[in-house]
């Protein structure tokens, strides 16, 4: 090992040793009103990038203090594969009275980092800590090693936890620079500390608390993207050299060959038209083409050839996509690899073009003509974008999951970074239609019918496909229980054929004690399979916006048949409410001895910013309080 390398090393273990035991034995926090279980007493990072070959290594030291309860089991992990190497792995326990205890082997474990692989060489290896006392420390170190790919990194640092100290240290070779980016968070400078060694600091991060409808964990976790430069070497700079660069490796992959003609002649009879054979194509892919994950090294990141996915007929959301493409541009049609993520694991930062910030690809479809009408055409555009490894999602339209997400279009001159199209409301709905019969003792019988569209009809198929009959049944009873205390007979689903059908769940209904009889008076809440129920706004203050999987709209049409000689004590009875973000009305109007209820709730936006939240909470408890009132019906 030359000197100058030595020297280097030395002064990369002597900075982080520093900061390492500047807060080591710290006892006096800045959070004692905390209800966590734990708090991160410092968490400590030194990323060296090193040249010859280009790698970066991450050493990593974290200090949690276990605060108000005992935990009986304590995780904490890392990740390994062929790409990145684990060269040093320990924990080890520290006491109030001081003493330090190494945590033994026996407490390690190794598991697939992505379980829905067949097989991957990303592994998660970690600690179970068993019995940690309350006022006892636990401190995990670990050393990696990876080759660099992209020439950044991306570091999260989960607020489960409150935080006293976040410590980042950046050592980079002479003549590089580095920039960085800090995703939900306010913005911390980066201190130069060494000739080539930079600093960030983060302290007293509060743990994000428990709201309901809160956002994702992506919305929420602290992100630090860091870009390495060098004068003269290409960079990502921005989102259009990111796609060209990652375009023109994916096009690769895709490239036409002599088994791809065949297979595309041979799906064809030869009527078809342009768009019924793009179609047809999507669909082969999507239902024929296994979705089953290999990654290995830069399998991960990287798809296999277009070829070698049609000849083992499986492959990853990527194998899939680059499959589509070259079939597509087998018959003439443009169509483009998109990368993006399911709003669930992340949004798009704009100012960091980067690959780490996607987890899925999809296809954009270039359609011929202008006269189309799909729901996943991005608005004034005729491009079509299809998931071909979501079984459940008909082609022309997107699952909730993918609405409005940020894509990055992979090699088109005329798109880059776009936002996918977004299902309004109306599109996104469940509908449910009853006859029932309430007898002047208060028991309700009759039947029920639902309809379920959009994202609705998404959900209840892929409960079809993972859950048998009874499943599906104990679901909807879980969800009835509640206001009705039902026994269903007679229940059937009609998962929908085309693509335009709903889903539907029709069954037949009793619930004994429905209504309180009082003699001459029957007690009973007329509002049924109500959406909301629950309070999920238990605090007062608010610190989050309120986010809901995906807009939608819910309606109810319902006729019950009271007994004879009942009538309403207020007939009729009407309320409404609106917000901007949501409209409600409930209208129950008795005519002869026929009730018959309407109800109607629709969210029109999935997220509801903070300084909107507290109107939208009082909309909603308006609801709350209507539909957990009784209604009184009085023998006359």
């Amino acid at each position: 090992m030359n000197r100058c390398l030595l020297a280097f090393l030395l002064l990369c273990m002597l900075l982080f040793a520093a900061v390492v035991n500047a807060d080591e034995v710290t006892t006096k926090h800045s959070f004692p009103d905390t209800d966590a279980r734990m708090i991160v007493l410092n968490d400590m990072i030194h990323v060296t990038l090193m040249e010859k070959p280009l790698r970066l290594s991450v050493q990593r030291k974290t200090i949690h203090l276990a605060v108000n309860e005992e935990i009986q089991t304590f995780m904490l992990s890392t990740t390994k594969s062929s790409q990145q190497r684990v060269k040093l792995f320990q924990a080890w326990r520290l006491s109030d009275d001081e003493k330090q205890k190494e945590i033994g082997r026996e407490h390690r474990y190794e598991r697939p980092y992505s379980p829905d692989s067949l097989y991957s060489d990303i592994q998660e290896v970690g600690y179970r800590i068993p019995d940690v006392k309350t006022g006892e420390r636990v401190i995990f170190e670990y050393t990696t090693e990876k080759e660099m790919s992209h020439r950044q990194h991306m570091i999260v640092f989960s607020r489960e936890f409150p935080i006293e100290m976040i410590n980042i240290l950046v050592t980079i070779p002479s003549g590089w620079e580095v920039k960085y980016i800090i995703k939900n968070f306010e913005q911390v400078p980066m201190v130069k500390v060494e000739s080539n060694t930079y600093q960030i600091i983060f302290q007293n991060v509060d743990k994000i608390p428990d709201e309901g409808f809160a956002p994702p964990e992506s919305m929420t976790d602290i992100e630090i993207g860091l870009m390495f430069e060098y004068p003269g070497h290409h960079s990502i700079t921005s989102w259009k050299y990111l796609s060209e660069d990652i375009g023109g490796v994916y096009q690769r992959k895709a490239e036409p060959c002599p088994s791809i003609e065949r297979k595309v002649k041979a799906l064809f009879t030869g009527t078809e038209t342009p768009l019924e054979k793009i179609r047809k194509l999507s669909e082969y892919v999507q239902k024929e083409i296994r979705y089953v994950a290999i990654e290995i090294g830069k399998g991960s990141y990287i798809p296999h050839k277009a070829d070698s996915t049609l000849s083992v007929m499986f492959g990853d959301c990527k194998d899939k996509a680059t499959l589509l493409t070259a079939m597509l541009q087998n018959i003439g049609v443009k169509a483009h690899s998109v990368l993006c993520s399911p709003r669930e694991l992340s949004w798009i930062d704009e100012k960091f073009p980067s690959v780490f910030q996607f987890a899925h690809a999809i296809v954009a479809i270039e359609l011929p003509g202008s006269d189309n009408d799909f729901e996943a055409l991005m608005p004034g555009s005729n491009l079509l974008f299809f998931d071909p490894t979501d079984r459940f999602t008909p082609f022309g339209s997107l699952s909730y999951h993918l609405q409005g997400v940020k894509g990055l279009v992979l090699g088109s001159p005329d798109y880059v970074l776009v936002s996918l199209p977004d299902n309004s409301f109306q599109k996104n709905t469940h509908s449910i239609i009853g006859q029932f019969v309430l007898d002047d003792i208060g028991n309700l019988s009759g039947s029920a019918k639902h309809y379920y569209y959009g994202a609705e009809r998404y959900l209840k198929l892929a409960h079809n496909n993972y859950r048998n009959k009874q499943e599906m049944l104990n679901d909807l009873l879980n969800e009835l229980d509640e206001f009705i205390s039902p026994e269903l007979s007679d229940f059937k689903i009609t998962p929908p054929k085309q693509n335009n059908e709903p889903f539907i769940i029709d069954y037949k209904i009793k619930s004994g004690g429905y209504a309180q009889d009082l003699r001459s008076i029957l007690v009973f809440n007329p509002v049924l399979f109500m959406r909301i129920s629950r309070n999920p706004f238990v605090k007062e203050k608010r610190t989050l916006p309120v986010v809901f999987p995906y807009a939608f709209s819910e309606s109810a049409r319902h006729i019950i048949q009271l007994p004879q000689g009942f009538a309403l004590q207020k007939n009729p009875v009407v309320h409404e409410f609106t917000n901007p973000h949501a409209d409600y009305k409930l209208e129950i109007i008795q005519e002869g001895n026929l009730l018959r209820i309407k109800r109607l709730f629709s969210l029109k936006d999935n997220i509801i910013p903070l300084d909107e939240a507290k109107d939208f909470i009082s909309f909603y408890h308006q609801i709350l309080k209507i539909e957990t009132t009784y209604t009184q019906a009085v023998k006359q």
